[in-house]
């Protein structure tokens, strides 16, 4: 029987789909991108929690990769035993980090300069308590007995986490695109005007987050969870076909995150896809290049997952 051609644990074609759907995205937000945001941006409640908390599912995936490559790396002597603690350590505050800077929005932050320290401080307060009971859930849900797949998924979700997180950063500063909700604000004193996506103007945004339009953080983190399928693979119990449900649910999400990322005006259209094309594409590359079914510490794993 012939074996289907996987890509992050699923068939490959799934994948090429999200692509090809992005690129539709693209090429219509490059023509109407100013009139849709005209006609569907009027932001409400939902759209600012999912501003905020929208991303908690992806941030859980990075003390996850703490505790797996914590758990390979048991046994393996002074050195990587020191390692593994600095990675867990490392996974876990940086996953406060990630998740309570975007929460400062539920809790009144303009962005416009004027904000105080102090409306940091219960994002991540609760970034601390969420992310502190996964530490102990990871350990409980992982499969132990898998070293090899565990130390090659964590190190693929911790190298996507800050190669996105930079590349994210470069092109919004790059890019330096208004945001719709930035150009119809008073806070456009200077009278900036809508711009196409391809229309850079490089290092232009002076640290104005209204000038981060392209591309789409929230998406390319979103990216992210189109690695469930293969972490699915590293959990103690699974059910038939797990793989392909994450893979739904993830697809369904990120066209949720999406669409409030359009409809609150923080992004245009193509702001959108693009945010997703650039995180999914650093997913399959990494994953590629990581290898996710082969052995870095022993004897190769009989189970196929690319």
């Amino acid at each position: 029987m012939k074996t289907k051609k996987l890509l992050l644990g699923v068939p490959y074609y799934l994948i090429v789909a999200v692509f090809l759907l992005c690129a539709v995205g693209i090429i219509v937000g490059s023509f109407y991108d100013l009139q849709i945001s005209n006609s569907f941006v009027n932001v409400n409640q939902f759209d600012r929690l999912i501003e905020g908390f929208g991303l908690v599912f992806v941030y859980a995936l990075i003390p996850f990769g703490g505790v797996m490559i914590f758990i390979s790396l048991k046994d393996k002597g002074t050195f990587l035993n020191i390692l593994r603690w600095i990675i867990l350590i490392f996974s876990f505050l940086s996953a406060v980090y990630f998740l309570g800077d975007p929460l400062k929005w539920s809790f009144g932050y303009k962005g416009d300069g004027s904000d105080s320290f102090t409306i940091y401080l219960p994002g991540y307060a609760i970034a601390l308590v969420l992310m502190g009971l996964l530490i102990p859930l990871a350990f409980k849900v992982l499969a132990k007995d898998n070293k090899e797949y565990l130390l090659r998924l964590g190190i693929l979700i911790l190298l996507v986490l800050f190669i996105q997180y930079g590349l994210s950063l470069l092109l919004k500063n790059l890019a330096s695109r208004p945001r719709y909700r930035f150009l119809i604000s008073d806070s456009n004193t200077t009278n900036i005007e809508f711009r196409n996506w391809w229309e850079f103007k490089p290092f232009s945004s002076n640290g104005n987050d209204g000038l981060r339009s392209f591309p789409s953080g929230h998406m390319s983190w979103c990216s992210m969870l189109f690695m469930l399928p293969l972490f699915h693979s590293a959990l103690k119990k699974q059910i038939k076909n797990g793989n392909i449900y994450l893979f739904i649910w993830a697809s369904l999400y990120t066209i949720l995150v999406g669409i409030t990322r359009i409809h609150s005006g923080g992004h245009f259209l193509s702001d959108v896809c693009w945010g997703l094309v650039t995180g999914l594409g650093v997913v399959v590359i990494l994953n590629l290049i990581v290898k996710p079914n082969k052995s870095l510490l022993a004897k190769p794993l009989t189970s196929s997952h690319q």
